[in-house]
């Protein structure tokens, strides 16, 4: 992956029809923004990395990055690994090694062998330390995790492993004792599906990474829907938790991430946007700075682009953003869940009362705002909860579905105003008017 202002020299025909071809699921070619995400990171590695010894264990250097499906997180995660493969090749020389990325995603983690054998692999890969070495760590790890051995239930975890010294020794079995080489960053993407409790086995391997008991330099980062934290704080990660909400790049003047990355985008793939630059601005501006449209919109001019040979003095742009403007429809068509569909009167309530992203908020507690709209409005079933659903349990359904995100001050805002405004009208709702609050004596004065 290059960064927004490498270029190439020529029409990449191959480069570009790799990307085109990949489809929704191609990787960005080039990565804007998102830079206090990675000095956050970057922080996090300095504090866990001790020059003298290799080991440190500060507590509390947990990142979770959270934000709407299609936010970007999991381009964060790729992203940041292969800085630091470019890193590796250009030390610094600040005292501080390279760390290594481990990205796994949660729909492959059952338990804590599914974090430690490819953590395995990248402290040092291709250390051969025996037959013997390796089953004293298969038996050790069974004892800590109440894994399974010679397909036997495990044991209950031993309480004489809670200072996590098995851990240590498994590492020390693999670095003979010299600790790591290296910080590491486990990376887990996907992660508000980590629904374990505090007692899970698979959650004390966290907390411990967590709590820095391993004294050793390790950082954890989780990615995933809006809930991640509570996620996270449900498995006893609790203290010194950093959270990052993932949201649309920058529009503003002087920093302006979304040309930053039209401009990227055609350097990349050697395309001359000279004489079209006003042009590439309409086609972008309706992606009001959301990745996932950024992406699909790239795709759409880039298959554009091959068919007219690298020559966009010859695109059909009526053609290009046509296409754009669909591919965010179909997008909000797969947002769009069965149950916000039964309850589309009661969304649409909602989201005409939430603030886009960049509007200061009014401070709504969305919970409250739900019941109050259903005792308002009596035998209307659009207006209802989904069956079997609280207030609380569709709140956290409509953030995982990208409609609201929380903010750092814990308010909620629709993330895409575009998103909103469909959510609106789907209901049959004026995206421009809004209904009043409840009274505070608890009488509602919603008008719908």
């Amino acid at each position: 992956m290059q960064n927004a202002g490498t270029s190439r020299s020529g029409f990449d025909r191959a480069g570009l029809e790799e990307f085109v071809s990949r489809g929704e699921k191609s990787v960005p070619p080039v990565f804007v923004g998102r830079r206090e995400v990675f000095e956050s990171v970057v922080e996090a590695v300095r504090q866990t990395w001790s020059p003298t010894t290799g080991k440190s264990g500060e507590p509390g250097m947990t990142r979770i990055l959270q934000g709407a499906p299609g936010a970007g997180k999991s381009s964060i995660l790729h992203e940041l690994r292969e800085r630091a493969v470019q890193a590796a090749r250009k030390p610094s020389g600040n005292g501080v090694p390279v760390p290594r990325i481990l990205v796994l995603n949660s729909g492959s983690i059952l338990g804590p062998e599914d974090i430690l054998g490819p953590l395995s692999g990248i402290v040092l890969p291709g250390r051969d330390i025996g037959r013997e070495a390796r089953e004293r760590v298969r038996v050790a790890a069974s004892r800590l995790f109440g894994l399974e051995v010679d397909g036997a239930a495990g044991s209950k975890p031993d309480p004489e492993m809670q200072k996590w010294s098995v851990f240590r020794q498994w590492v020390g079995t693999w670095s003979q004792g010299a600790g790591l080489p290296a910080p590491v960053v486990i990376a887990i993407d996907e992660a508000q599906r980590l629904k374990m409790d505090d007692l899970h086995p698979l959650s004390k391997l966290l907390q411990v990474v967590h709590d820095g008991e391993t004294e050793l330099p390790l950082a954890l980062v989780l990615a995933g829907l809006g809930n991640t934290a509570a996620r996270a704080q449900g498995m006893g990660l609790t203290r010194g938790l950093t959270i990052h909400p993932i949201a649309s790049l920058s529009r503003e003047e002087g920093k302006d991430e979304v040309t930053e990355l039209v401009r990227g985008f055609c350097k990349h793939f050697g395309l001359d946007p000279s004489g079209q630059e006003s042009r590439l601005r309409e086609l972008a501006m309706p992606c009001e700075g959301w990745p996932r449209h950024l992406h699909l919109m790239l795709q759409g001019f880039g298959r554009s682009a091959l068919a007219a040979s690298g020559n966009l003095d010859r695109l059909d742009w009526e053609r290009v953003n046509q296409e754009a403007a669909e591919s965010r429809l179909s997008y909000y068509l797969r947002q769009t869940s069965p149950e916000m569909s039964r309850s589309k009167h009661l969304v649409a309530s909602v989201m005409r009362r939430v603030s886009g992203p960049d509007d200061p908020g009014r401070g709504i507690d969305v919970v409250d705002l739900l019941g109050a709209i259903e005792q308002s409005i009596e035998d209307s079933p659009g207006h209802r909860l989904p069956e079997g659903m609280r207030a609380e349990d569709f709140l956290q359904h409509l953030t995982h579905q990208g409609a609201l995100h929380e903010s750092v001050d814990k308010s909620f805002r629709c993330p895409i105003p575009s998103f909103r405004t469909y959510l609106i009208e789907a209901g049959g709702l004026d995206p421009d008017t809004y209904p009043t609050m409840p009274a505070e004596d608890g009488e509602s004065s919603l008008s719908m």
